[in-house]
């Protein structure tokens, strides 16, 4: 026997399974973002900058390496080097799209920005005219 459920839904069990299915998407999916976020602030707490734009894998990578500079593993061997404009500028490859602008103070590396590749153009741009 078919009734409607109090949703609008027509079915025939003891309450509604599409409602249902929704509450758990939508849990899951809450639990998924809760995780993210959380990762995100231990990658944010290592490297010292504020990345909520990009994506998590790249997020983790960026503190993955910053976590092995600080403990001295050359940034040459992620094949790091220092803008032509500033030699104090060290950029750091994160795959092909993104890259870590550290700023070399007194032979400490300080993370100034995590960006994106086309970002990344924009401040070398910048920095070839003076602007920065």
């Amino acid at each position: 026997m078919r009734k409607t459920f109090p949703c609008g839904h027509v079915g025939k069990g003891q309450y509604c399974h599409r409602c249902h299915q929704k509450e758990l998407a939508m849990a899951e999916r809450v639990a998924a973002r809760a995780v993210k976020q959380d990762r995100l602030k231990k990658a944010e707490e290592i490297v010292g900058v504020e990345m909520d734009a990009l994506p998590l894998h790249v997020s983790e990578k960026a503190a993955e390496i910053m976590r092995d500079i600080r403990s001295g593993t050359p940034y040459t061997n992620y094949h790091g080097k220092r803008m032509d404009q500033d030699r104090t500028v060290i950029s750091i490859p994160i795959g092909w799209s993104y890259r870590i602008l550290c700023r070399n103070m007194n032979g400490q590396l300080k993370v100034a920005k995590v960006l994106s590749h086309e970002e990344y153009n924009r401040e070398h741009q910048r920095m070839v005219r003076g602007l920065l």
